[in-house]
């Protein structure tokens, strides 16, 4: 058991000979060459390094350094968490704030999604502070799930671009050949104007 736990992971071959590493938590297969588990996030080589020093703090006293973000790990001493997450929830915040400069109202949704999204990572920062804070080692933000939220800010920005592109056509398309602009006219007022401008010596 010391074993198993000091190196959480199984070297075996696959059907093809290749040599894999199975994860112990989850018994997923990973790549010979991964350092973390693909799908829980497991450091498979965490007790071969140094254990990073931990301040012990009060949950409360974490709980009110999360009101930066990250800033209640920075509180613990853990210094890249606090890091990793202050970039994450300063790169949301400035997708959310460039968004808001825009004036379509098509993009509201997506700059509500940022903004919801940074503030749910500071939030879980602050939470995942206190827990660890109160002794709970499993948290909110653990594993990869910092850089799958960040993954998703970058689809975000993709079909962005792909909505912004597609309504900048429909602008192109509703201008006539010579650039000037089509508008629509309702349909009373345009068969009004039909009925005026028809030649009257037509025969009935």
């Amino acid at each position: 058991m010391t074993g198993r736990a000091s190196l959480p992971i199984r070297v075996e071959r696959d059907q093809t000979g290749r040599l894999i590493q199975r994860c112990n938590y989850c018994d997923a297969v990973n790549p010979i060459e991964a350092n973390e588990c693909s799908v829980c996030g497991a450091d498979f080589f965490a007790a071969l390094r140094e254990p990073e020093e931990e301040k012990r703090v009060e949950p409360t006293k974490a709980l009110i350094w999360g009101l930066i973000p990250g800033g209640g790990f920075l509180a613990m001493g853990k210094r890249a968490r606090f890091v990793g997450h202050l970039a994450l929830v300063l790169w949301l915040i400035g997708l959310s704030l460039m968004l808001f400069k825009l004036s379509p109202r098509t993009l509201f949704l997506f700059k509500a999604t940022f903004a919801f999204m940074a503030a749910g990572v500071w939030a879980a920062s602050a939470i995942d502070a206190n827990r660890r804070a109160s002794g709970v080692e499993e948290t909110l933000l653990t594993g990869k799930r910092p850089l799958m939220v960040f993954a998703a800010s970058i689809a975000l920005l993709f079909v962005l671009a792909f909505v912004v592109t597609w309504s900048a056509a429909q602008q192109r398309s509703r201008q006539a050949p010579d650039g000037i602009q089509v508008t629509d006219v309702p349909p009373t007022e345009a068969a009004a104007v039909g009925f005026r401008g028809w030649p009257s010596d037509l025969p009935s």
